[in-house]
Parts: structure tokens; C-alpha cells; sequence
């Protein structure tokens, strides 16, 4: 059955943070739903109905596409604090606005005030209320946030011991993160989580010519995602000390947050910005296309509750990428085939930059990212369980 509305609602971020997943999203509500308002900031608004119509009308979904009503809301806030309180209040404003038939999707689950007045709400005025998790879930396992002791308190307390409406859903990116949560939660908590695989997708065709690995003078690995202490930083390190005495060449597309110069004039290494800035799409997708493999250095204990976004370039630009086993990547690999090279140690390392060379695997995971990029549209993302929790009514 296609219910009449649902909201789409990210009033705190703008630009391109997060666009392809919010796209996706919208996307795919506008195949299940008659009618679809989205409430964006301006830039953010701008951005993601060129890419949802760039991509809809590519793959003959115009009609999906004139089911989405375009919004804006635009909050101009620079403390983080009365942003949240800001974006709380316009939620708010539009649960009040909507009706006990709609469904409400908020793209975020970070606002510290506005989960519990959302939650709030939900129970007074009965409204239908999904809330996508993304890597706020990641304070689940953390003892203590020193960056932001408030916001880690408060987001903490609601996803722990906050009574939830029954009305409320939390959406999360893949099965891996209900079986985590299974350790973490009650099952009666747990029971208000469901998930589907992040759904990805390009506006172009980036299909293109790959070469034979085996024979190349050198093979390019790109380093994208931001890397930091706490992301993958001491792996990074390692990896750039065994491509001594190899073929291999480490191009640095991503922003490197480190206090010392680990390159310091490799020869290995090749920076592709310099400068440490949030390059545009544009440019992002240019210097990724030329590049073999994409390396993503985050450590084991990364993406226990929240997905990589970054791995989803290695699909999207039949990359395939080298990484260290983490929940997420293992569990992708599992469902969907190899795409890419995953090592439990850093001492696998100097094997691992051997086996590069393989054209046959290289040319099979090419294959199989291509495969998976078709799985992954948000055509074939699948929300129908957003209706079988709350019925007909």
C-alpha cells in the first residue's frame, strides 16, 4: 500500500556532508510514497534535487521525482549549541504541522535536544517518527567524549535508558549493526531498530577502461576519508613504511590530521591536496578516477555501529580497496563478494603489497564492484518495513 506523505527532514546539516545517503533515502521514499516534502537547508536543497533529478531522470523515474516537494529552512548558527536547540524547535514546529498519517523521517540522530523532544512529541500527538543513526551510535562503546561531555551525556541517556514512544523507529545501515546492538541494548530496545544496506549511487556513468594491474611501472593507491589519531593514523603510518622497495605509490586525496610529517618527501608518496581542504565533488571524483585502489586506514575497532562511507566510492568508482577488517567491511564482503583486500595485522602488510599485482583478482573485483553498484541503487533500496511497523492506520 503507498501511503499518502512522509517528511524527509535535515535541518542541521548543509552542503555536500552526507549528500549521497540523504539523496538515496529521498529517492527512495519517492518510490514507496505519493508524496514527499523535504525540508533542507538552501545549499543542501540546491544540491541534492539536481542530484536526485540528474539521477531519476537517468534511470527513467521522473514520475517518482515530481512526488518530491522541495523545502527550505535555513538555520544560521555558528555555536553547535543553539544549533541543536534551533533544529529541535523547527522539528518540533514540523511534527505540530503534520498529521497522525504521516510519517516522519529525520536524517540525523545527533541533535542532542531534539531526540528527546521528537520522542516527546511522538507520544503526545501520536506522529509516526524514524530516525536514521548514523555514528552517534558509536558512544555506546565509548567511556567518555572529552570533545563535547554534554553532548555525549544527553545522546548517550536517550539511546540508554530514555522511554521511547511506541511509535518511534531508528533506522541504521546494515544488518552487522542489529547484531551489535543485540550486545549492547535490551532486546525491547532493540526491537525499535531495523536497517537496510546503504544505498549508493553516481549521477554519471563511472564505468572506465581498468588496466593490467600486473603489468603497470606503478600501481596508484588512493588515501581517501579523513585520517586522524583516531582514525586510522598509526595504520597509515605502517603503510607508508612497507612501500620501500616496492611498485606501489600512495596518492593522498583525503585530509591527514596528524601533528607530525609522516611523508616527510616519500618518494612513495604523491600529495594530492596539499592544502588539507574538503574538495569538491567534481574534484574528489577526478583525482579517485585515477587511482587503482582506494586504502582506508581506520582501525579494527572502527564501525561497530555506524557504516563507512568512504568504502562506497571503492564501489561506485569500481575501485577496489585495501583495509584493515572491521565489522563493517567484513560484513560486506560476506553478503556481497571481494571487492577489495581486508588484513587483520599490520605485519600482513608486506604480503598484502605483494599480491596488488594479481590481474586476475584485480579484474574480479573490478567485476564485483560493479555487480554491487547495481544492488546498492537507490532504485533497489528497499523502506517497505517502515510500513509493516505501523500499519494501515
Amino acid at each position: 500500500m503507498v501511503k499518502e506523505r512522509v517528511f524527509f527532514i535535515n535541518n542541521k546539516l548543509k552542503g555536500n556532508t552526507h549528500e549521497i545517503i540523504d539523496a538515496s533515502l529521498i529517492m527512495a521514499l519517492a518510490n514507496l510514497f505519493g508524496r514527499v516534502e523535504i525540508y533542507l537547508s538552501h545549499s543542501r536543497r540546491v544540491l541534492l534535487e539536481e542530484m536526485c533529478f540528474s539521477f531519476m531522470k537517468q534511470n527513467d523515474q521522473g514520475k517518482s521525482f515530481e512526488k518530491c516537494v522541495w523545502r527550505e529552512i535555513n538555520i544560521d548558527v555558528k555555536s553547535d549549541f543553539f544549533l541543536d536547540l534551533y533544529v529541535a524547535l523547527v522539528d518540533a514546529w514540523l511534527l505540530i504541522k503534520g498529521s497522525k498519517r504521516d510519517i516522519f523521517m529525520f536524517s540525523y540522530g545527533n541533535s542532542r535536544f531534539s531526540l528527546y523532544l521528537v520522542n516527546f512529541l511522538s507520544k503526545l500527538l501520536k506522529r509516526k517518527v524514524i530516525i536514521c543513526a548514523h555514528n552517534e551510535l558509536d558512544v555506546l562503546v565509548k567511556e567518555k567524549y572529552p570533545l563535547n561531555p554534554n553532548w555525549y551525556y544527553l545522546i548517550n541517556r536517550f539511546y540508554r535508558k530514555t522511554q521511547w514512544s511506541k511509535n518511534l523507529r531508528f533506522l541504521v545501515l546494515g544488518d552487522f549493526i542489529i547484531d551489535n546492538l543485540r550486545k549492547t541494548l535490551s532486546a525491547d530496545r532493540v526491537r525499535h531498530f531495523f536497517s537496510v544496506d546503504h544505498p549508493y549511487f553516481q549521477t554519471q556513468d563511472d564505468e572506465q577502461e581498468n588496466p593490467n594491474i600486473g603489468n603497470l611501472e606503478r600501481i596508484r593507491v588512493g588515501l581517501v576519508g579523513t585520517v586522524a589519531p583516531n582514525k586510522g593514523l598509526d595504520n597509515l603510518k605502517s603503510f607508508v613504511a612497507s612501500l620501500e622497495n616496492s611498485n606501489v605509490e600512495l596518492r593522498v586525496i583525503s585530509r591527514v590530521l596528524s601533528p607530525e610529517d609522516i611523508f616527510s618527501n616519500n618518494a612513495h608518496v604523491k600529495i594530492m591536496n596539499p592544502d588539507g581542504l574538503f574538495l569538491s565533488r567534481e574534484k574528489y571524483d577526478e583525482l579517485i578516477s585515477d587511482v587503482d585502489y582506494l586504502f582506508f586506514p581506520y582501525p579494527n575497532d572502527r564501525f561497530c555501529f555506524s557504516v563507512s562511507g568512504s568504502i562506497f566510492e571503492s564501489i561506485a568508482k569500481r575501485k577496489p580497496f585495501i583495509a584493515f577488517r572491521n565489522d563493517h567491511f567484513s560484513y560486506l564482503l560476506n553478503k556481497y563478494g571481494e571487492f577489495g583486500i581486508v588484513i587483520n595485522e599490520k605485519d600482513q602488510l608486506n604480503s598484502l603489497i605483494c599480491s596488488l599485482s594479481d590481474t586476475k583478482r584485480y579484474m574480479k573485483m573490478v567485476h564485483n564492484c560493479s555487480d554491487i553498484a547495481k544492488k546498492l541503487s537507490p532504485i533497489k533500496c528497499d523502506l517497505s518495513r517502515v510500513l509493516d511497523f505501523y500499519g494501515d492506520n
